[in-house]
């Protein structure tokens, strides 16, 4: 299993923290459980890898040089270890924030422009509606002020509901979390895609690409 839900916890997963600022990104629908994966962690589904055309060992260069954007972010984050509160969401913010744009840096000396832009699409298509939360996202659909008030609606209803699944893992109920978590996400997605209009739709279509299904997990 090439993509398993212990990898989302990782370094390269984009967790979006609470203080990401309302003018530089979307609703973080999923709060602490964002589904950004990490271009390190989809280098490592076959599907992925077929799609982009990769065949293992040029997947595996691609993934060791990879480490180095890992080793930085570890290095980073552990400095920022006696920051406290508001100073320390915004430092990790600043951080994580940085992360995609060195993977695309690092890979491009291993995969080709095509490749790169496609690699990109997959990441949007695993995070869902996740990828709202992310600046060229919302530069591409860009929501309008009624619609950022009713996405605003959605994530704090998803917020309160939420908490249920963290009380199913919290009671050691891992399945029964997980099924829960996907429902409320494919719910969440669809509200959002009835909120946007066809030239929206369109350039959401043009952001993910053609559909991928990975090998070793399910996403919306």
């Amino acid at each position: 299993m090439f993509l398993s839900r212990s990898h989302i916890g990782c370094a390269l997963v984009l967790l979006l923290s609470n203080c990401l600022r309302a003018d530089a990104v979307g609703p973080r629908f999923a709060g602490d459980r964002d589904r950004w994966v990490g271009a390190e962690i989809l280098l490592r589904d076959a599907n992925v890898l077929k799609d982009l055309g990769l065949n293992s060992d040029q997947a595996f260069r691609a993934s060791q040089a990879l480490t180095v954007v890992a080793a930085r972010l570890n290095d980073e984050l552990q400095r920022i270890q006696n920051l406290k509160g508001d100073a320390w969401k915004a430092r990790n913010r600043e951080i994580i924030a940085k992360v995609p744009d060195r993977e695309l840096e690092v890979l491009a000396k291993h995969l080709t422009a095509a490749q790169l832009k496609r690699l990109r699409e997959i990441t949007y298509q695993v995070a869902g509606v996740d990828a709202f939360a992310h600046p060229d996202v919302l530069k591409q659909i860009a929501p309008t002020t009624e619609q950022k008030e009713k996405f605003k609606t959605i994530e704090l209803e998803l917020d309160s509901k939420m908490k249920d699944v963290h009380n199913l893992f919290a009671a050691g109920k891992v399945e029964a979390a997980h099924k829960k978590e996907d429902e409320l996400r494919a719910d969440v997605f669809k509200k959002v895609q009835e909120l946007l209009t066809d030239k929206q739709k369109k350039s959401w279509q043009e952001l993910t690409g053609k559909a991928i299904q990975l090998e070793g997990a399910k996403r919306r």
